[in-house]
């Protein structure tokens, strides 16, 4: 005897169903840069971005557009227009995952310390393109983060050096007031 009863159809329950993550692209170029070399234009950061979010779709990774960019801006500040615009998006929950190509792209300096803690406090991960061991989601790549800005700073310290600055003493004179050891 055949059975007529249709068979019962089982929807997903919500928290079973995979949520896109949202992928934003971040690109920077300083005047330096722009001037150097083509293959460190704006454009060309956010086509290895995308080409990167695009090669993720099996992690359920989406494009947000458009890139938020900063052409012709120095690294040294957190008042560019681009990052500005990025972090108000995070701030407003409309991003998961900041890619860039570049850690240095992000910061050049220490900043990248204070840009982290707020993607972290919004749940949003920062993977960089160019280095892939460097993704805030995990521990070692929260870990190579911290090497890389720390290597970054030790760079821009160096070029000043250079040029005639002194930035070592500038960053002493930081460290003795933080551990309040005032002259």
């Amino acid at each position: 005897m055949k059975s007529t009863a249709k068979p019962k159809i089982v929807e997903p329950r919500a928290q079973d169903i995979a949520k896109p993550l949202r992928c934003a692209v971040y690109a920077r170029v300083s005047v330096a840069d722009h001037q150097s070399n083509a293959l460190t234009s704006v454009d060309v950061q956010e086509e290895a971005c995308r080409a990167y979010i695009k090669s993720q779709r099996h992690l359920d990774w989406v494009l947000v557009e458009p890139a938020y960019t900063d052409d012709g801006v120095s690294g040294a500040t957190l008042q560019r227009p681009g990052l500005r615009a990025l972090l108000e998006d995070v701030r407003q929950d409309k991003i998961d995952v900041v890619v860039v190509h570049r850690l240095d792209r992000l910061s050049r300096v220490l900043d990248v310390t204070t840009v982290i803690p707020l993607f972290k406090v919004q749940g949003v991960a920062l993977v960089s393109v160019c280095e892939p061991t460097m993704n805030t989601s995990t521990s070692i790549g929260l870990l190579s983060v911290h090497i890389l800005t720390n290597f970054a700073q030790f760079e821009r310290e160096i070029i000043g050096e250079r040029s005639g600055g002194h930035p070592v003493q500038g960053h002493v004179a930081r460290w003795r007031h933080t551990a309040g050891l005032h002259r």
